[in-house]
């Protein structure tokens, strides 16, 4: 039986981030996934309108951060491409939320099939440092680079994006045939460049960027684009 795509169908669950961690099955238990997401990707027609509306109805929500422009670096299957999209990012329970416009120059995000206009889940995301995808769980640390190539899976997307001095490094796979319709992504975050001081997503500050632009404006940052977006 599917699981539903709709991230509405899992914000008021107990444990939000390990609900979705079945989105990433068989996959997921093939590779020793942990037992909670860090990062949901979502698909949406506006992240102005979904930020608002997920903002109402689950007040407790951080206030998304949205930006719209180019990630610094962006290479899909191994050649660089240009891609401009806008994104939001907000935090809730425990778990970091992407919102995405499918954009231009990729179709990463237009993939994710939308016919009723709804916020729909892309990837899930875990929380990995450097090349090998390190990370600590339990006392065990694991490479999950080395897990992916075992299990013969591909990455198609390698980026990094510069937000207010905070750097994402995003590495995202191929997986929608070996989940429940779902990417799997790693990602890193590091102060002021790519391989810098590492830290944790600055959930509270990005909250309060939110706020400021929902409240003081402008709503959209603006970042350096390839190419205009359409309204």
């Amino acid at each position: 039986m599917s699981l539903s795509p709709f991230l509405e169908d899992y914000l008021d669950r107990d444990d939000f981030g390990a609900a979705l961690r079945a989105l990433a099955e068989p996959l997921g238990s093939e590779l020793g996934l942990p037992a909670r997401v860090d990062e949901l990707g979502l698909v949406c027609p506006s992240v102005l309108l979904a930020a608002e509306q997920l903002k109402r109805r689950w007040p407790e929500m951080k206030t998304f951060l949205l930006g719209e422009g180019s990630p610094s670096t962006f290479v899909e299957n191994g050649a660089e491409v240009p891609f401009t999209t806008r994104v939001g990012f907000g935090f809730y329970k425990g778990v970091i939320l992407e919102l995405a416009e499918p954009g231009v120059g990729s179709d990463i995000f237009g993939q994710t099939p939308n016919p009723e206009g709804r916020i729909v889940i892309n990837h899930l995301g875990f929380a990995g440092r450097g090349e090998q995808l390190t990370r600590t769980d339990g006392g065990t640390r694991r490479d999950f680079a080395d897990a992916m190539r075992a299990h013969r899976v591909d990455k198609r997307i390698d980026a990094v994006l510069d937000l207010l001095g905070f750097v994402g490094h995003i590495r995202i796979f191929e997986t929608r045939a070996r989940t429940q319709n779902v990417e799997i992504e790693f990602l890193d975050f590091r102060l002021f460049e790519d391989g810098g001081l590492k830290i944790n997503y600055p959930a509270f500050l990005g909250g309060l960027v939110g706020w400021w632009q929902a409240h003081v404006g402008p709503r959209l940052l603006k970042l350096p684009a390839h190419q205009p977006l359409p309204p």
